[in-house]
């Protein structure tokens, strides 16, 4: 179930909805939506272990 939603979010948050170039440069524009989904949910693991970090001080 996370493979599906995490190819769900690269298709409708990153992918554009053709890639119009062939080759490297569209091997680059999958890498590219690749790398920002990646950044987004490190972001969000790094945002909640933030918020137990903190939950745990007080």
């Amino acid at each position: 179930m996370t493979v599906e939603r995490t190819n769900s979010e690269l298709k409708d948050g990153f992918l554009p909805d053709k890639i119009y170039k062939r080759g490297a440069n569209a091997r680059y524009e999958i890498e590219l939506a690749i790398l920002l989904t990646t950044m987004k949910k490190v972001g969000r693991v790094l945002a909640l272990r933030g918020e137990h970090r903190s939950g745990r001080v007080s």
